[in-house]
Protein backbone atom coordinates (compact mmCIF):
# COMPACT_ATOMS: atom_id res chain seq x y z
CA UNK A 1 0.00 0.00 0.00
CA UNK A 2 1.27 3.48 -0.84
CA UNK A 3 2.33 5.99 1.79
CA UNK A 4 -0.35 8.46 2.80
CA UNK A 5 -0.63 11.48 5.04
CA UNK A 6 -4.21 10.58 5.95
CA UNK A 7 -6.33 7.43 5.84
CA UNK A 8 -10.07 8.10 5.68
CA UNK A 9 -12.36 5.26 6.73
CA UNK A 10 -15.71 5.63 5.01
CA UNK A 11 -16.48 7.14 1.63
CA UNK A 12 -19.76 8.77 2.62
CA UNK A 13 -20.31 12.44 1.92
CA UNK A 14 -18.29 13.54 4.97
CA UNK A 15 -15.37 11.28 4.04
CA UNK A 16 -15.38 12.46 0.43
CA UNK A 17 -15.52 16.14 1.43
CA UNK A 18 -12.69 15.61 3.90
CA UNK A 19 -10.67 13.89 1.17
CA UNK A 20 -11.31 16.75 -1.26
CA UNK A 21 -10.25 19.37 1.30
CA UNK A 22 -7.11 17.44 2.23
CA UNK A 23 -6.19 16.82 -1.41
CA UNK A 24 -6.60 20.53 -2.09
CA UNK A 25 -4.18 21.14 0.79
CA UNK A 26 -1.64 18.85 -0.91
CA UNK A 27 -2.06 15.79 1.32
CA UNK A 28 -1.83 12.20 0.07
CA UNK A 29 -4.98 10.31 0.99
CA UNK A 30 -6.19 6.73 1.12
CA UNK A 31 -9.94 6.17 1.35
CA UNK A 32 -11.15 2.81 2.67
CA UNK A 33 -14.81 1.81 2.32
CA UNK A 34 -16.80 -1.41 2.33
CA UNK A 35 -18.72 -0.50 -0.84
CA UNK A 36 -17.28 -0.67 -4.39
CA UNK A 37 -16.18 2.49 -6.21
CA UNK A 38 -19.48 2.65 -8.10
CA UNK A 39 -21.34 3.15 -4.81
CA UNK A 40 -19.30 5.94 -3.23
CA UNK A 41 -21.31 8.44 -1.24
CA UNK A 42 -22.48 6.27 1.64
CA UNK A 43 -26.15 6.56 2.58
CA UNK A 44 -26.57 9.49 0.17
CA UNK A 45 -25.94 7.11 -2.74
CA UNK A 46 -29.01 5.09 -1.73
CA UNK A 47 -31.15 8.03 -0.55
CA UNK A 48 -31.26 10.27 -3.61
CA UNK A 49 -34.20 8.37 -5.06
CA UNK A 50 -36.21 8.91 -1.88
CA UNK A 51 -35.43 12.44 -0.74
CA UNK A 52 -38.30 14.88 -0.72
CA UNK A 53 -37.66 18.57 -0.07
CA UNK A 54 -40.27 21.10 1.01
CA UNK A 55 -41.37 23.41 -1.83
CA UNK A 56 -39.58 21.37 -4.48
CA UNK A 57 -41.21 20.18 -7.70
Amino acid sequence: MADADVIIVGAGLAGLVAAAELAEAGKKIIIVDQEPEQSLGGQAFWSFGGLFLVDSP
